[in-house]
């Protein structure tokens, strides 16, 4: 917030401010995709068949945390310990997590969680986030999708990782934030309030600096269970500039 000539000047907080308004979505399965991410509509064929693959490969994981959490409260043992570890290293991805003193309420917790799958495409060199391994001050290490804001570039070993990044965030999720009963989890206990912005605008001739909430698809599903997979380029299509319109995927 800023005053201008003795008003109070607010503006829209970010896409992390959209987390309230998800939290209010009841509905099982939904999208986030960026407006200016869609093709013409004759050029949809790619996007429209890997938002149903998005889907099944949720929908398959969805069944695997209810079963896995139904298992833990009938029959918890060594060899369910192992199945579940397997999984969380192949099918959610999570190869760097030690789970040498897990115990029931560790499995527990990492599966009752809001669930998203990403998909990601190549990077081409877009402006933007992408996927990264993430290690916080515990030295733990997770899957997150990064805003190119919240890396220091000047940081010679953190901008090589950025310049040599494989894929790239075109903000392509399906999600669902329910529990095994149906229930719609608080998401707000999943923010990573660390992860917020300060970004540079201006009004008035003024520059000022803004306190942004966490970035809706990186701070704000910080602690989600996120797996990550690799799209078709086709499906992305930015539309950054007018110029950008002239493109063969938004033209007949």
């Amino acid at each position: 917030m800023v005053y201008f000539d003795h008003d109070l000047f607010l503006r829209p907080a970010g896409h992390g401010a959209l987390l309230q308004n998800i939290n209010q979505n009841f509905s099982d399965i939904s999208f986030i995709k960026n407006i200016d991410n869609i093709q013409y509509q004759t050029k949809q064929t790619d996007s429209l068949q890997y938002k149903k693959v998005l889907i099944g490969h949720l929908a398959s994981l969805k069944i695997k945390i209810n079963n896995f959490l139904n298992a833990i409260e009938t029959a918890f043992s060594d060899v369910l310990k192992q199945e579940m570890i397997l999984s969380i290293q192949k099918d959610f991805q999570d190869t760097y997590l030690d789970f040498s003193n897990w115990d029931k309420n560790n499995f527990i917790e990492y599966f009752n969680r809001p669930l998203r799958v990403c998909g990601m495409v190549e990077n081409t060199g877009e402006p933007g986030g992408g996927p990264f391994w993430v290690m916080d001050n515990n030295n733990v290490i997770t899957k997150q999708i990064v805003e190119k804001q919240q890396i220091n570039i000047e940081n010679t070993s953190q901008n090589n990782i950025l310049n040599k990044s494989s894929h790239f965030n075109p903000v392509d999720i399906v999600y669902s934030i329910t529990d095994k009963n149906g229930k719609v989890f608080d998401l707000q206990e999943y923010v990573d309030e660390e992860t917020y912005l300060i970004s540079q605008k201006s009004k008035k001739g003024r520059d000022f600096n803004i306190l942004e909430y966490p970035g809706l698809w990186n701070g704000s599903m910080s602690n989600w269970i996120s797996v990550f997979v690799e799209v078709p380029l086709s499906t992305f299509s930015p539309v950054k500039s007018v110029l950008d319109l002239l493109n063969h995927k938004h033209t007949k």
